[in-house]
């Protein structure tokens, strides 16, 4: 039986793979896996989200991901962040942001970013 302190573990595990190890973050979901980031649409399974991912990331060098807060409510983690997306022309865009994340046995069921990143789209250009 998985505990909340287990879930949180895995939480804080997953936000530190954001930054250092994507095929480590990738890893944590599975075909049924839910992803969508602010207005774009849901993205379903691993290898699709793989593919939004590395596109999504083709347009900046690494970000950085500051964890200000995170709540717990019915296996349902929200999760109050700043990221960095550092950018090929050397510049840098902080953004806040929102996540929930959804897990189930240690594998993301949900993972839902809330955050405007036209900033970023506007700096790729």
């Amino acid at each position: 039986m998985t505990t909340d302190t287990d879930q949180l573990g895995t939480v804080q595990c997953i936000l530190h793979a954001t930054d250092h190890d994507v095929a480590e973050f990738l890893g944590f979901f599975d075909q049924d896996t839910v992803f969508q980031m602010g207005n774009s649409g849901p993205v379903v399974g691993r290898d699709a989200i793989t593919q939004w991912v590395g596109g999504y990331l083709a347009s900046v060098t690494g970000t950085t991901h500051e964890v200000l807060k995170i709540w717990e409510s019915d296996g349902a983690f929200a999760v109050r962040i700043d990221v960095t997306y550092r950018m090929h022309g050397g510049q840098s865009v902080t953004l806040p942001a929102m996540v929930e994340i959804r897990l189930r046995e240690g594998v993301v069921t949900h993972y839902l970013i809330f955050i405007d990143p036209s900033p970023v789209e506007e700096a790729s250009r």
